[in-house]
């Protein structure tokens, strides 16, 4: 295992994922269909940490970079972008954080349809579906811990996306199998739309009481 990190996808989750990796020492590369956009990100990144050890380019650059892949597109864009570097899945696991939001049925998930278009050894683990990217950002969680629910059918898959979990400073919350994923799917719509009766602006999540 490396300690670098590849982030597809140069949105808000996307960037607050690669911020919060170079926060806590991880090297990170980041890919866009548009490098120039992933380049714009990487000097986000550095701004607020100009130790920030950020790469960037392409898609398939930021997947020969790292081999924990977080998949931070819109669902609409996952397979293709999935289908584009998958030469280069195998060994790696893959973090989807995609939401169909109604997209799929729900006899299946958005992590599932994914995991079909993997490469025989390539790894799927959903996570991050169930938290708004606001929530990444320490200063707004203000010293609370915030669960992360994660799925997936290989243990030791898991345990690696834990253990990044906890480094940037949330609880890794085991799900079980990638069928649960299923669940999580449903969840993230309960939650926007919570999100919104309540007010919370982008600051609602589940949480695990044991």
């Amino acid at each position: 295992m490396t300690d670098c990190i590849a982030v597809l996808g140069c949105g808000r989750m996307g960037t607050a994922l690669a911020r919060e990796a170079a926060r806590v020492g991880r090297s990170v590369c980041l890919g866009s269909r548009d490098p120039q956009k992933a380049a714009r990100t990487a000097e986000e990144v550095r701004l607020v940490n100009p130790a920030a050890n950020v790469h960037c380019g392409s898609y398939a650059d930021a997947v020969r970079g790292g081999d924990l892949l977080f998949l931070a597109v819109p669902f609409s864009e996952a397979a293709e972008t999935l289908r584009s570097v998958r030469e280069w899945l195998p060994g790696r696991v893959v973090v989807d954080m995609t939401n169909p939001m109604g997209a799929i049925p729900c006899s299946t998930s958005g992590a599932e349809t994914h995991a079909a278009i993997l490469p025989h050894g390539g790894k799927i683990v959903a996570a991050w579906k169930t938290n708004y990217w606001t929530l990444l950002d320490p200063a707004i969680r203000e010293g609370v811990v915030h669960d992360v629910l994660i799925c997936g059918d290989s243990e030791t898959s898991k345990l690696r996306v834990s253990s990044f979990v906890t480094d940037v400073g949330f609880r890794p919350v085991d799900c079980g199998g990638l069928a649960n994923a299923r669940i999580l799917d449903a969840m993230v719509a309960l939650l926007v739309e919570n999100d919104k009766r309540y007010g919370n602006r982008h600051r609602s999540a589940w949480r695990f009481l044991p």
